[in-house]
């Protein structure tokens, strides 16, 4: 049961019959509006969100992928301009440097990069010769790609002199 202005429903093509109705005043009358699909609203509706819910679900999965995938390729950058820079500062002083962010001092590296991965510039350091030869990741998880011939995150090694394998997927 709907109770609802007479004029309202005249005005929908509904033939209701009011009465006394003057310009000013407006009927009210309860009317019963039965609908045909009254009883599959529910079920539509819960249909619909379950539907969205797959949907939403396999959207999310896609954008962990393309995350991933995102954060590799990053890793790969920053490993490489770490590398490049130690490369260039054992060429100008013919050793290695104590930590990373002699590189930054030296303006061989523009800044000490984060691991993609862990958000932090955690790196595991290769140390030989009484400096950094090289970085890691601290990340054991398995990647997508293969680099360097190796499927772990860890394993991925930018070391100094050392020529760099393709990378594939």
């Amino acid at each position: 049961m709907f109770t609802v202005a007479a004029g309202w429903l005249h005005w929908m093509g509904l033939p209701i019959h009011s009465g006394n109705l003057n310009g000013k005043e407006m009927a009210i009358k309860k009317v019963t509006v039965l609908s045909v699909a009254s009883g599959f609203t529910l079920p539509a509706l819960l249909a619909i969100i379950v539907i969205m819910g797959i949907a939403l679900t396999s959207v999310a999965q896609l954008w962990s992928v393309t995350m991933k995938r995102e954060r590799e390729m990053e890793l790969i950058f920053r490993g490489t301009e770490i590398k490049e820079a130690i490369e260039r500062y054992h060429t100008m002083f013919n050793r290695y440097p104590q930590d990373l962010e002699v590189l930054v001092t030296n303006r061989f590296l523009r800044k000490v990069y984060k691991d993609p991965f862990t958000a932090e510039t955690d790196w595991i350091l290769i140390l030989e010769n009484g400096g950094i030869v090289g970085v890691r990741s601290r990340v054991e998880e398995r990647s997508f790609r293969v680099f360097d011939g190796k499927r772990n995150y860890n394993k991925w090694i930018f070391k100094a002199y050392e020529s760099l394998e393709s990378w594939e997927e």
